[in-house]
C-alpha cells in the first residue's frame, strides 16, 4: 500500500512538471512569434481600388494615421502580404471591388494565412460595402452578409465603443479606427465585440482578440457617403454588410497545438 501511494505521488509530479513545462513552451514559442511581427513597421491598404466609388476617404484616413501605408492589390498580395514587415493590414472590397474581395477570401491560403498573421500579433482590418450580396466567409469565425437595413430610404447607425463615440465626423471616426489597429488595440471582452450597431440592432463593425493580435470587421461604405457626428451616424453608412459569428477555435489553436506538441515529447522522454 505504501509503494502505491508513493508510485501514485510519484505520477502527479510529474504530470505537474509535464504541465509546467509545456506551459512554459508553449508561451515561449508563442512569445518569440508575436516578436517577429511585434518588431515590423509598414501597413498595406490591399484593394483593387484605393478610391471606392471614386473617393479618396478610407485612404486619407489610413495614410493620415500611417504615412508607411503602400498599396497592393489583390492579386498582387496574395498570402504574401501576411508577413512579419507589416504592421496593420487593410484588406478593402468596396464598389466595384465586390467581386475581387469576394474571391481574395476565396482563394486557397489566404484566410489561414490571415488567421495565423493575427494570431502571432498582427492587425488586420477586414471592410467591404460590397455589391454582391452573398454569404462570405472571411475566417476568424465571422461572415460577411447583406445589411437587412439595405433597402431602407433613410436610417442610422450608432457607435456603441467609448473610444470610437466622441468622434466629431466620419472622417475622424476612420482615423479613430486606424488609431486603435495601430495601437495593437485589444478588445474588451471574449469573442466578437460590437463597436457599430445598424438601426436593426445588427452589427455594422466589430473586433476580436485572436492569439496576440487583432482584427476589426465591417461593412462600412466610404465616408464621403456619411453623415453625423457623436454617436450617430446617418445616411449611406451601413448601406451594405453586417458582420455575423459562428464558433471558432482559431484564437487558441496555434497555442494548443504547439502545448500538444512538446506534451507529446516530454512524455516520451519521461516515459
Amino acid at each position: 500500500m505504501k509503494n502505491e501511494k508513493i508510485e501514485s505521488s510519484n505520477k502527479k509530479l510529474k504530470i505537474m512538471r509535464i504541465a509546467l513545462i509545456t506551459k512554459k513552451l508553449t508561451l515561449a514559442s508563442v512569445a518569440v512569434i508575436g516578436a517577429a511581427v511585434a518588431a515590423h513597421g509598414q501597413d498595406v491598404y490591399v484593394s483593387d481600388n484605393p478610391t471606392p466609388w471614386g473617393y479618396s476617404g478610407i485612404n486619407n484616413a489610413m495614410t493620415a494615421v500611417l504615412p508607411s501605408t503602400t498599396f497592393e492589390t489583390f492579386g498582387a498580395a496574395g498570402t504574401s502580404v501576411f508577413n512579419p514587415a507589416n504592421q496593420v493590414i487593410l484588406i478593402e472590397g468596396g464598389d466595384g471591388n465586390s467581386t475581387d474581395f469576394d474571391s481574395y477570401f476565396q482563394t486557397p491560403g489566404v484566410i489561414a494565412a490571415a488567421q495565423s498573421w493575427v494570431a502571432a500579433g498582427g492587425d488586420l482590418i477586414i471592410n467591404g460595402g460590397r455589391w454582391t450580396y452573398d454569404n462570405l466567409n472571411i475566417g476568424f469565425g465571422l461572415t460577411m452578409k447583406l445589411d437587412p437595413d439595405y433597402a431602407l430610404a433613410s436610417y442610422t447607425g450608432t457607435v456603441v465603443d467609448s473610444r470610437l463615440s466622441a468622434e466629431p465626423n466620419p472622417t475622424a471616426l476612420w482615423e479613430g479606427l486606424f488609431s486603435l489597429a495601430a495601437g495593437g488595440s485589444k478588445a474588451g471582452g471574449a469573442g466578437f465585440n460590437t463597436m457599430i450597431t445598424t438601426s436593426a440592432g445588427n452589427t455594422s463593425l466589430g473586433e476580436e482578440n485572436y492569439g496576440l493580435g487583432v482584427v476589426f470587421a465591417g461593412g462600412m461604405t466610404s465616408p464621403e457617403f456619411q453623415s453625423g457626428s457623436g454617436t450617430s451616424y446617418t445616411g449611406n453608412y451601413f448601406s451594405h454588410d453586417i458582420i455575423t459569428t459562428a464558433p471558432d477555435a482559431g484564437s487558441t489553436s496555434l497555442m494548443l497545438g504547439l502545448g500538444f506538441a512538446a506534451l507529446g515529447v516530454l512524455r516520451r522522454k519521461l516515459a
